[in-house]
């Protein structure tokens, strides 16, 4: 719908990911705050650079969030935060400035393939300044909606088709019998 976003190939007006979304590192958040699991204590999920490390009793964020791994060799990859949830130092919330639909930035961003811009070998890493300046193609409203849209209907018929084979799996296991037509 939108072709290459890293070659702009629908050629879409471009802008620097920095001057239509605020960047931030998330807060220092020690180990032993973060269980493993959620309880009614833990309730909110709390992101590192690679996703869900665990579950804290507080939260930074409420709505829906893109966020950046910043650091290590999956620097780059691009999360969805949805709801109550606190971000680490080690992923960037993207925090758009101007009205852009959350579930385009995401795709948009993890199609931007983000890890090519790190610095370092050992422990390569990506700073808010670098990310700053990343141009990226911006479609209308409108389009972002339409595409928005259609992510979600492909989720729910994915969502459908796991339902149905899981199904199917366990009337084979338990060799249900079943006449279809």
């Amino acid at each position: 719908m939108f072709g290459d976003p890293i070659h702009n190939t629908r050629e879409l007006p471009q802008q620097k990911l920095g001057n239509i979304c605020n960047l931030k590192a998330g807060e220092f958040t020690a180990a032993d705050l973060i269980s493993q699991f959620p309880s009614k204590e833990k309730p909110y999920p709390c992101y590192g650079g690679n996703g869900i490390r665990g579950y804290v009793d507080n939260y930074t964020h409420n709505g829906n969030y893109s966020l950046i791994g910043r650091q290590g060799a999956l620097c780059g990859n691009v999360q969805y935060a949805t709801g109550k949830f606190r971000n680490t130092e080690h992923a960037v919330l993207v925090e758009p400035k101007e009205k852009i639909n959350s579930i385009w930035l995401f795709v948009l961003l993890k199609l931007e393939d983000l890890y090519r811009f790190h610095k370092g070998a050992a422990q390569p890493g990506l700073s808010v300044n670098t990310l700053n300046v990343v141009e990226i193609p911006l479609a209308s409203q409108m389009l972002q909606a339409q595409f928005a849209d259609f992510v979600q209907q492909v989720d729910k018929s994915r969502l459908a088709g796991e339902k149905a084979s899981k199904i199917i799996q366990n009337m084979v296991k338990y060799k249900v019998k079943c006449n279809i037509l």
